[in-house]
């Protein structure tokens, strides 16, 4: 029979363009939950923030990569713009193998990717685990 186990936690950001790890907090979701083999899917709420998994060593090189492909000037839309876009682009969720009660990351980390340019932001990030 299927089960599924649902949290949602917060975290303070600041931003643009700053990327903070979650991997421990869905790592210790996972592991508190009835699930040992599923998966586990990481959504965060709102339009302008996005969800990624990458190797550590990655992250600067990101981070520098978004200002490239979306820039923050140049949109019809005044204000934010460019964080709803780079939020549809990234995306707001992501889905992970969960196997014997553990995430399969491999040598990647889970971060959550601020777009906003306020200072200490409240996000609400909710980690759904499915499975047997």
């Amino acid at each position: 029979m299927s089960k599924v186990y649902v949290k949602t936690f917060i975290i303070k950001t600041y931003g643009p363009n700053k990327l903070f790890d979650i991997t421990d907090r869905v790592e210790k979701i996972v592991e508190e939950s009835p699930v040992e083999n599923g998966v586990v899917t990481v959504f965060s709420h709102g339009s302008t923030g996005a969800l990624v998994r990458l190797k550590p060593e990655q992250v600067e090189d990101y981070s520098y990569a978004l200002w490239d492909l979306v820039p923050i000037k140049g949109w019809q839309h005044p204000g934010n713009a460019y964080a709803h876009l780079r939020s549809t682009l990234i995306s707001t969720k992501l889905t992970l193998p969960v196997i014997n009660s553990k995430v399969v990351l491999g040598p990647a980390r889970v971060y959550f990717v601020e777009n906003q340019c306020y200072i200490a932001r409240e996000r609400h990030i909710t980690v759904v685990v499915e499975g047997e």
